[in-house]
């Protein structure tokens, strides 16, 4: 019968705490740790706090919140349509019945038809207009000019003030009459709105502003200054030219000055519209506007500054204008932005027409400066460059189709942050010659569009000259100058079809395609080695891993046979058979013997040694054997086998550098 057997005492630790370094308890560890995460947190909002100080300006009410803002906006837009319904429902009125001679209709003054052109005496006779001063005249009433009647007022020296006030304000319309505004070369006629109650001008439009329009007639300036007009509409915008299908409008402008207008020229439906040596500044949307199927537009050295939109704007239904000698710059939009497509895509009851409107010529002119772009033209036919400076903020000259024939020629088109030329969606027909031609990454863009480039110069930074991209593009070149560098100077892609006639002149320098693409996204390589880094260490960790499993096992195997060893010196032998009288004496069951932790000794650090180069751990030394501790385990680990004390320490869950002493006790032993 055998003796049952003692449960099994696991022993003493390998390792007591402080050889192990876990010297803090638990409790603490956790508590140090909650320090540190709120000494750092605190830390930065310290650090943003200081930095809102820095940037904080004067101490200052609290601005409006967007919200308030935008309500706001809507108020004030919202009582300048009612203004404006009411001016339609007034003029409406006026307009009905004969008008022969001077009447008031509804507080406004109407000039009926007759022979003799109406004067600024007529205003001043009819109590329209006061004189205040010799040279100053304000208008008080509204006054209407009806078909067949001329408001001539010519008076050089004189500043017309139109009142213009919170209660009300003036106008001068013409409906289907004539207007003529003019004073002298050198002393000019000044029409402006003014405040009479501040008696300033009026620099608001919220509670409308005077303006001058001439509908279904003629508009005739010639050395006159015009101010502070107009209010929400192009009809009222301040001065403003309009007609129909049924009615002819015309006007000739000439050395006039326009400042502060809500629209510099509004012209809308007419036809023969002359504007020369005159200057836009400060419109608060367009500087000149073109709409509503107007055409034969001439402009002639006009200079449109500081639009608060686009500095011409020609609207789809617009052709034949021509700008010669223009400059357009500071506009927050285009400098010229121009829209050719059909009012309409198939049969309409309008009955209008379905094709691209066509006509458009910028010659000898600048257009620089202006904060959306330079020039954009949209689906029209027969557009002329030539003599031109074109530069964008972003890309110079954009056309994008369908549209057909386009002469580009003797220009310098400049994309400040694109590219130079843009032909885009359906260009037909396009010929660039003799022109320079600079952008950042590409020169000439052409996309589903097709061009013949000869002997243009063409330079760029880094990228190519020229780009032709789409299965309906081809681009003819013969004789052009590249400059810059990149992966070509000339790129075909997506099916694009390049002919070039003989060698490409210029200086290019060639650059691989992943070069370029690292220097343009320079500001993402930083980002980029930020999660290589990672995923190279992972390498690195996964090996670890892989190592630290191999010698877990052998330690297990090891740990295993120690058990197996230690559970035999339980087994309890069956006793021999004795006399009765004389029983045997139980056996005393052993003990496993176990070997105490080695005392731990504060040595400093002695340095790894270093495996040599291809060295692989030779994980065999180490399998099958018994060792009777954990340090010869360890030794036998460093010293046989090859690997690294760290990883030795980090297996059995010791200081490395116990682990290297160790080593190094065991080499230096004779």
């Amino acid at each position: 019968m055998t003796r049952r057997k003692a449960p099994l005492d696991d022993g003493p630790p390998l390792f007591s705490d402080e050889e192990r370094g876990d010297t803090i308890g638990r409790g603490w560890r956790w508590l140090i740790r909650l320090v540190a995460v709120a000494a750092l947190g605190a830390a930065a909002l310290g650090v943003a706090a200081l930095r809102e100080d820095e940037h904080a300006g004067p101490v200052s009410a609290p601005a409006p919140t967007a919200s308030a803002a935008v309500d706001q906006d809507l108020q004030h837009a919202a009582r300048e349509v009612r203004l404006l319904s009411a001016e339609d429902s007034r003029l409406r009125s006026i307009s009905l019945g004969e008008a022969l001679g001077v009447s008031r209709i509804d507080g406004t003054l109407v000039l009926g038809a007759r022979t003799a052109p109406y004067t600024l005496e007529s205003l001043l006779s009819t109590g329209a207009a006061t004189r205040v001063s010799r040279s100053v005249v304000v208008v008080t009433e509204p006054v209407a000019v009806r078909r067949g009647a001329r408001l001539d007022l010519h008076a050089p020296g004189t500043s017309l003030r139109l009142t213009s006030t919170p209660e009300g304000y003036t106008s001068l319309v013409s409906w289907g009459g004539s207007i003529s505004l003019s004073g002298d070369a050198g002393t000019p006629l000044v029409v402006e709105g003014w405040d009479t109650d501040t008696d300033q001008p009026d620099v608001t439009t919220e509670d409308g502003r005077a303006y001058v329009r001439v509908k279904d007639g003629s508009l005739d300036v010639a050395h006159v200054r015009l101010r502070h007009l107009g209010y929400w509409s192009g009809r009222t915008g301040g001065l403003s030219l309009t007609g129909s299908s049924e009615t002819t409008a015309v006007a000739d402008v000439v050395d006039a000055t326009i400042g502060d207008l809500h629209i510099g020229f509004y012209v809308s439906g007419a036809e023969k519209v002359r504007m020369r040596r005159s200057t836009i500044v400060d419109p608060q949307r367009h500087g000149l506007e073109l709409t509503n199927r107007s055409e034969d537009v001439k402009v002639d050295r006009v200079t449109v500054r500081s639009a608060g939109e686009d500095g011409v704007s020609v609207s789809n239904g617009t052709s034949h204008v021509t700008l010669k000698r223009v400059t357009l710059t500071g506009a927050a939009g285009y400098g010229l932005d121009v829209d050719g497509s059909p009012l309409a895509q198939g049969p309409n009851s309008a009955g209008y027409g379905i094709g691209n409107y066509a006509g458009l010529d910028l010659l000898d002119s600048k257009v620089l400066g202006n904060a959306a772009g330079a020039v954009r033209v949209h689906s029209l036919d027969h557009v002329v460059v030539t003599d031109s400076l074109v530069r964008g903020a972003r890309s110079g000259l954009v056309l994008d189709g369908p549209a057909k024939g386009v002469e580009i020629s003797d220009s310098a088109l400049t994309g400040d942050d694109g590219a130079g030329l843009v032909l885009t969606d359906d260009i037909r027909s396009a010929t660039v010659s003799g022109t320079t031609v600079a952008g950042t990454e590409i020169g000439v863009e052409v996309d589903d569009s097709q061009v013949e480039l000869d002997t243009n110069t063409i330079t760029v930074g880094t990228g190519h000259g020229v780009r032709v991209s789409g299965s309906d593009a081809r681009a003819s070149l013969s004789g052009n100058t590249i400059n810059g560098r990149g992966s070509g100077a000339v790129q075909g892609r997506d099916g694009a079809t390049v002919h070039q006639e003989g060698a490409t002149a210029g200086k290019w320098v060639y650059r691989p395609a992943a070069l370029m693409w690292a220097e343009r996204h320079s500001a993402v390589m930083p980002f980029l080695l930020v999660l290589v880094v990672p995923m190279v260490g992972v390498v690195f960790i996964l090996r670890r891993r892989r190592q630290q499993r191999e010698l877990r096992r052998l330690l297990e195997e090891t740990l295993v046979a120690r058990g197996r060893s230690a559970i035999s010196t339980y087994v309890v032998p069956r006793p021999p058979e004795a006399p009765p009288a004389e029983p045997a004496e139980p056996p005393v069951a052993t003990e496993p013997e176990t070997m105490p932790a080695p005392a731990a000794v504060l040595t400093a650090p002695e340095p790894e040694p270093a495996a040599p180069s291809g060295h692989t751990f030779d994980a065999a030394a180490l399998a099958g054997r018994e060792f009777a501790t954990t340090r010869e385990f360890a030794v036998a680990a460093v010293v046989e086998a090859g690997y690294p004390a760290s990883l030795v320490a980090r297996v059995l869950r010791v200081p490395t550098s116990r682990v290297k002493e160790w080593a190094a006790q065991a080499t230096d032993a004779p």
